[in-house]
C-alpha cells in the first residue's frame, strides 16, 4: 500500500466497531490491515474544558479503507462529511493542556 493512499483516508469518516469515526492518522500495516488513529464523532467523556471525544487505535481492513474512499469520493480529493452528523469545533485550549 502506498502513502498517497493512506493518506488520503486521513480526514475521512468511517464506521468501525459499531460507531462512527474520524480517521486523524494512519500507521503500519498488517496481514491486510492498516494502523489507524480514530476518533469518535458520536461518544465524547465530559472535562472541565469541554467534551473530548474518545480516541482509539487500531487496525481496519484495507478492503473496508477502500470502500469508504469509493463511497465518500475519493477522486474529489477532500474529506466529505456524512450528512447524518453533527460535528462541533474543538474546544480552544489557548496552547495549554491540563492534566
Amino acid at each position: 500500500m502506498s502513502a498517497v493512499f493512506a493518506e488520503k483516508i486521513v480526514g475521512r469518516y468511517i464506521k468501525w466497531d459499531g460507531d462512527t469515526w474520524q480517521v486523524l492518522a494512519t500507521g503500519a500495516m498488517r496481514d491486510d490491515s492498516l494502523y489507524l488513529h480514530l476518533s469518535s464523532r458520536t461518544r465524547y467523556t465530559p472535562q472541565r474544558n469541554g467534551r473530548n471525544p474518545i480516541q482509539i487505535g487500531d487496525y481496519v481492513p484495507v478492503a473496508l479503507i477502500k470502500e469508504t474512499l469509493e463511497r465518500q469520493g475519493a477522486a474529489q480529493g477532500s474529506p466529505s462529511r456524512p450528512d447524518n452528523l453533527s460535528i462541533g469545533s474543538a474546544p480552544d485550549r489557548g496552547g495549554k493542556h491540563e492534566y
